[in-house]
């Protein structure tokens, strides 16, 4: 998580003086605060308008870097037209204002408005809901959703004008075929026109749905009004990883391969090995082979589904965290494993065996081998 404010320290030195004798220099540290963006001022909840009204809405923050002040409506960005503009400006105190102005106004700019105040180090948000009298209608959705499965999906109905009597939402079964929700105690439909799925499901809730508006009776130009609104829900399963591990008790000069393996998630899928969280770099071809017992890595795809890392002749220097990082278009996963190479230390020849002590990067390992069978037995570790 990105801290909403941190300070950046930095040391400028400068020399005043010098001779062949003796230089003096001065230096002085200097701290930097870089802050999130901090609303000053956000527009306030309205009554309802009546058309041909004019609106105006303003929010103003500040932070360092200056935030960038967006806005939305129903989740769509605001665009400019002949009747709506947009405009922003900085104040002396260092304070970012930005407005939205919309003169005439009309049912269809009813909605959800959003300012967001952006400046990379954090986002900050305000909203409130305009409301125009007229005719109830919905919003065209900007795009259909995707979703996690077995995760909570939350989809609210871009409804406006008012009054509104009743929001309800269906799923489609079958050719125009619409079947009123909630169906099971996985779904819930708020009066507020939010459909909440619990545990989506790829097989049974990748459909259309629908929300029905309904105005009340004697409403303003929306006697007996009704409107609609389609988005399709898309179910994506995330990658899930075969968990692996490096071999145990593994010696410089010796060989890896670890394999990472997506065992559920749909394709497509990008596979990528990560050692202590930088991306593991290959070989360059020609630069090492096996024949010869030089050092070598490489990455191999094995299917669409599966990639090994192997590494030839291992050294010191590849002990780390290596991780394996699967992703498809709605999730990323990862599965990591320490890997820890021994190196000789000292060797002694004692009544025909040989004691070889190794050591790790970060402790000290002592195994006995026999000459005759190989075994090998641990007798000590302690760390450096």
């Amino acid at each position: 998580m990105i801290p909403n404010e941190f300070t950046l320290k930095y040391r400028v030195k400068q020399c005043i003086a010098s001779n062949e004798w003796e230089s003096s220099t001065a230096s002085a540290e200097v701290s930097l605060v870089w802050d999130g963006p901090h609303f000053t001022h956000t527009f306030p909840p309205l009554e309802p308008l009546s058309p041909g009204q004019s609106l105006s809405l303003k929010c103003s923050a500040t932070g360092l870097p200056l935030p960038q002040i967006v806005w939305t409506v129903d989740g769509q960005p605001v665009s400019d037209n002949w009747r709506l503009r947009i405009g922003d400006y900085v104040s002396s105190d260092g304070v970012v204002n930005s407005y939205v102005n919309i003169s005439n106004v009309r049912v269809e700019d009813g909605g959800l408005y959003k300012c967001l105040a952006l400046n990379g180090m954090n986002t900050a948000v305000h909203h409130n809901r305009v409301v125009v009298l007229g005719p109830v209608f919905v919003r065209p959705f900007a795009h259909n959703i995707t979703a996690v499965a077995g995760h909570a999906v939350r989809v609210d109905c871009p409804a406006n004008g008012h009054p509104i009597q009743s929001i309800q939402w269906f799923i489609g079964s079958g050719s125009n075929q619409w079947t009123k929700l909630p169906q099971n105690h996985r779904q819930r439909t708020l009066t507020n026109g939010t459909l909440i799925i619990e545990s989506i499901e790829s097989r049974t809730d990748e459909r259309w749905y629908r929300c029905v508006v309904n105005g009340s009776s004697g409403s303003s130009g929306g006697v007996g009004s009704t409107a609609h609104g389609n988005v399709y829900i898309e179910v994506l399963v995330a990658p899930v990883i075969n968990p692996f591990h490096a071999s145990p008790n593994l010696r410089e000069g010796m060989r890896q391969m670890l394999t990472c393996a997506v065992v559920d998630g749909d394709a497509p899928l990008s596979i990528q090995f990560l050692k202590d969280d930088v991306p593991v770099r290959p070989t360059p071809p020609g630069a090492g082979h096996n024949a010869d017992g030089r050092h070598e890595v490489k990455v191999t795809a094995n299917d669409v589904f599966s990639k090994s890392l192997f590494i030839s002749n291992v050294t010191a220097d590849d002990s780390g965290n290596y991780t394996c990082v699967a992703s498809n278009r709605v999730a990323n996963t990862s599965y990591s494993t320490d890997k820890r190479i021994m190196v000789a230390n000292v060797l002694l020849v004692f009544n025909n065996y040989k004691y070889i002590i190794y050591k790790y990067k970060d402790s000290l390992l002592g195994s006995l081998r026999n000459t005759h069978n190989n075994k090998i037995l641990i007798f000590d570790r302690q760390p450096l």
